[in-house]
């Protein structure tokens, strides 16, 4: 398994707080059958740590991860805020796309609203050869609402990744449904865990991909497999054509 969000660089965001625990860490998700993973602490302005810095710190991770014979590969990346100041940032470099592939970058939005200049950050991006991530849009209030405002974003470009823990129920019952609504009218396209410290003794992301293979079987499951393997290789991913959800679905959603 390749998981696409995580907290697992010492010291850095939410990650372990020591070399200890980062190897623990690092070892228990081995033993659930993962094989790589990117490093996504959150961008912020006023951060010590730059996008150079990051790629250093991956670098290292897994020099201590080869030294340790743990058979886990860091890859670098961070998770960037939606703001009038994202292209800015990315021309200047201070930004890092998923495996510094410069094709993925995996965007947060605000909570309980859209930015006005979500169109406009998208297309910007896209003139730069950038495709955004959506980071969990099921558990946003808006896209919970209105999931016509995800599948249009869907439909200009946008991927979109969901929580591992939302398919689990572990984020609430409205993000449980939500996801299940995106999955089953093609507007999900990959999963990732966000794990941390605080979370890898109960990970996530193995056990969403047994509920997503016993509920939507394998063919759904290798699909969200194999797009976060061409994430990390800035290849095209596997798309089919998003479908509306009709009105009438909007209110079984929320019953």
């Amino acid at each position: 398994m390749i998981d696409l969000q995580t907290f697992i660089l010492p010291n850095i965001d939410n990650g372990p707080r020591d070399v200890q625990t980062f190897t623990n860490m690092a070892r228990s998700l081995v033993k659930k059958g993962v094989h790589s993973v990117v490093a996504t602490p959150l961008f912020w302005e006023e951060s010590d740590v730059t996008r150079h810095e990051l790629i250093l710190y991956a670098s290292a991770a897994n020099d201590w991860l080869e030294e340790a014979l743990i058979p886990l590969r860091v890859l670098p990346g961070q998770l960037v805020p939606a703001s009038p100041q994202l292209l800015k940032n990315y021309e200047k470099q201070k930004l890092l796309t998923l495996n510094h592939t410069d094709k993925y970058l995996l965007m947060s939005l605000p909570y309980h609203t859209l930015p006005t200049n979500l169109d406009s950050v998208l297309y910007d991006l896209q003139l730069q050869g950038i495709v955004p991530i959506l980071q969990a849009p099921e558990r946003h209030p808006v896209f919970q609402q209105h999931p016509d405002k995800l599948y249009d974003l869907v439909k200009k470009g946008f991927v979109t990744q969901l929580s591992a823990g939302s398919i689990l129920g572990l984020n609430g019952k409205q993000a449980r449904k939500s996801a299940s609504t995106f999955i089953k009218h093609r507007l999900a396209h990959v999963i990732a865990s966000g794990v941390d410290e605080r979370t890898y003794w109960d990970y996530s992301l193995s056990k969403a991909y047994d509920v997503i293979s016993d509920q939507y079987g394998t063919g759904q499951l290798y699909t969200f497999m194999e797009n976060a393997e061409a994430v990390i290789e800035g290849m095209a991913l596997e798309m089919e054509e998003p479908e509306a959800v009709k009105r009438g679905k909007i209110f079984k959603l929320w019953a």
